[in-house]
Order: structure tokens, then sequence, then C-alpha cells
């Protein structure tokens, strides 16, 4: 099972916030040894951490955080039915980057 790890603070991120979100998702390891990464936003006081446990889609193209059409995602979890709503967002004229289900995710909140 992957890792997850974030925080919004009412306030722009200072160095000490991303270093301690850093080590917060380094914490996470054991639950998700394949990858790690992370995503900020300095002006909106916006952090995200995620280890990867890989499952689904092995490649690094599923790592996460993941971004598409402007959102970003770090995603916990198994969307059971993905591949019928992939099938559904194929019909859409969605093109796929990944056959993971944390793309399926964000490419349905888009459609």
């Amino acid at each position: 099972m992957c890792g997850i790890f974030g925080f919004i603070l009412n306030r722009s991120l200072k160095e000490e916030d991303i270093l301690n979100g850093h080590r917060s998702t380094l914490k996470l390891s054991h639950r998700g040894p394949d990858a790690s990464g992370k995503w900020f936003d300095k002006e909106a006081g916006v952090y995200f951490g995620h280890t990867r446990l890989s499952i689904i889609d092995l490649s690094s193209k599923s790592d996460q955080p993941i971004s598409l059409f402007g959102m970003k995602c770090v995603f916990n979890g198994e969307i059971y039915n993905f591949m019928e709503l992939r099938s559904y967002l194929l019909t859409k004229g969605y093109k796929f980057k990944t056959t993971g289900d944390a793309e399926v995710l964000l490419a349905s909140w888009h459609y």
C-alpha cells in the first residue's frame, strides 16, 4: 500500500516546511518502497508527498504526485472499476500516458 503525506498552511512555505515535508514523506517509505515523489507550491503553502508500492502500472510513468489538466494528485488506493472508467474515457477521446488508476482518477474529474 502506498503512503501519502500532505499539508496546507495559511502562509507561504519556507525551506524548513519543505524539508519537514520531505522528512515526513521518507518516514512512509515502508508503505511504498518502489518510488517516492513530492510536489509543492511555495506561494500557496501546499505540500504533497507520496511513496509508491507499484501494483497496477509498474512503470515510472505512474509515479506520484501526478499532474494532469492543471490538477495535482496523490492517491493511495485502488479504483476497482478503473478499467471500465478507462474504456469510457477512451471513447471520449482521452489519450492515456499510463496504464495506472491515478491517471484515470484525474482524467475522470476533467471529463
